[in-house]
């Protein structure tokens, strides 16, 4: 089985150039790049589940960590050492999908603007994220990111081939008072799953008086594949 494949010059010593692989044990893709007379200029490294983890190009490193679902964790990006471009970090939802709680901005290898979350709430079907901005003058900005789960095509839709977009809208106020409305119905058991969710996290926000004040509709698409 191939462990490595790579170019080399001769005849003085092994100079490595041009292109090159780097397998696992198991015959698995670990890394490819290339050699400039020696030099590695360029390479993309990866884990076992096949996710790009690191890569160099141009003397701009990027590196990328992820959770154990395979969701990302992380991205930090260095330009001859230094800090640069966009580093972000992210944790999970209630259901398993990344929601970003900070990022940095660098030129130079200063940070010109940051983001945190300040305030992160589940609803059962999606997660409502708010975050604050802020530059190098001091100028802050607050916005909300809304992030959906993945949803459940139930077999009777399946079977009936029912494609559509299903809009939920939600409103919470800040002593976490929570009210829903399905704007329309595409039936056969879709909404069945998104009732039950926004059932259970309304519940979990009664007990909890520190809400943020959101106003959103979320459209859940439904696509035969």
């Amino acid at each position: 089985m191939v462990k490595s494949h790579y170019f080399v010059i001769k005849p003085e010593k092994e100079i490595y150039h041009g292109g090159y692989e780097v397998y696992r044990k198991n015959g698995q893709l670990e890394e490819r790049g290339y050699f400039d007379h020696g030099d590695k200029t360029s390479y993309i490294k990866f884990n076992s589940s096949g996710q790009v983890i690191k890569e160099l190009s141009d003397s701009e490193q990027t590196t990328r960590t992820y959770f154990s679902n395979g969701e990302l964790k992380s991205i930090e990006v260095t330009r001859n050492g230094e800090p640069t471009g966009t580093w972000t970090t992210y944790e999970l939802n209630g259901c398993g999908k990344p929601f970003l709680t900070s990022a940095k901005e660098f030129q130079d290898g200063k940070v010109i603007s940051k983001s945190e979350s300040i305030n992160h709430i589940f609803l059962g079907v999606s997660s409502v994220n708010t975050l604050i901005t802020q530059d190098t003058f001091g100028k802050a900005d607050t916005i909300h990111v809304n992030t959906t789960c993945d949803v459940i095509y139930p077999s009777e839709a399946r079977r009936n081939q029912i494609e559509g977009t299903l809009f939920i809208k939600i409103n919470l106020t800040a002593d976490c008072d929570f009210n829903y409305e399905l704007i329309n119905e595409l039936g056969y058991g879709i909404e069945d799953q998104f009732i039950d969710n926004l059932e259970q996290a309304k519940k979990k926000l009664k007990v909890n008086r520190n809400c943020q004040e959101i106003e959103v509709t979320i459209p859940m698409q439904f696509k035969l594949q």
